[in-house]
């Protein structure tokens, strides 16, 4: 999926709002966030999906830490 951190209203090409694909992105994100909270918690390094998932530059994510 896209960068699924902007909860945007999904549309299809139809014009019509795609519900299902909305929910998969939210959960998705939220995954994303649990996985890379739990990596800092336990002093690892999160995984390079995960930060891709909720936007995050993985070139930057290592220059922060």
């Amino acid at each position: 999926m896209s960068n699924a951190a902007v909860m945007t209203a999904r549309v299809t090409n139809g014009g019509s709002f795609d519900f299902l694909g909305a929910i998969a992105s939210f959960f998705e994100s939220f995954g994303a966030a649990i996985r890379v909270s739990n990596a800092l918690s336990a002093h690892r390094r999160p995984e390079a999906e995960d930060l891709k998932v909720l936007g995050i530059d993985e070139n930057a994510f290592d220059a922060v830490r």
